[in-house]
């Protein structure tokens, strides 16, 4: 008996003094940001424009980048920081369009920044010329 009540105590004795670390998992943060075009800009659809865009993470890494245009993903941008020259496609209509940046850590922490800009077309340009003399003598 004097075993058992022995072997009783060390065993829960090592169970006691088991890993006591119980301390949580830091939480991963992610930031991202667009810098370029600024919040509220006016784009010409006739140009190209540029978007920029950063991120940071206080540990691991960051797993995936998503940018997106006009609810559109570009695949060409997968990391960051990065500049991108976007061409508008022909049939681009004017007025508001979002430009979305989604940033994703290694542990599935997540940040998103938008930006809202506003889509115009050129002013049609009108030229004017001074009549001919040709034009001058047939108007007489």
């Amino acid at each position: 008996m004097k075993k058992f009540g022995f072997f009783l105590f060390a065993v829960l004795g090592l169970i006691a003094c088991g890993d006591d670390n119980n301390d949580p998992t830091p939480e991963q943060h992610v930031t991202c940001s667009i810098s370029a075009p600024a919040e509220g800009a006016t784009v010409n659809i006739a140009e190209k424009m540029t978007i920029k865009g950063e991120a940071t993470i206080d540990f691991g890494e960051i797993s995936n980048v998503t940018l997106k245009v006009g609810g559109k993903a570009i695949s060409e941008v997968t990391a960051v920081p990065f500049s991108y020259d976007y061409t508008f496609e022909a049939n681009q209509t004017e007025g508001a369009l979002k430009i979305e940046l989604t940033v994703k850590g290694d542990q599935g922490t997540m940040a998103t920044s938008e930006v809202n800009i506003t889509l115009t077309k050129p002013e049609p340009c009108l030229l004017y010329t001074s009549p001919s003399p040709r034009d001058k003598r047939q108007s007489r």
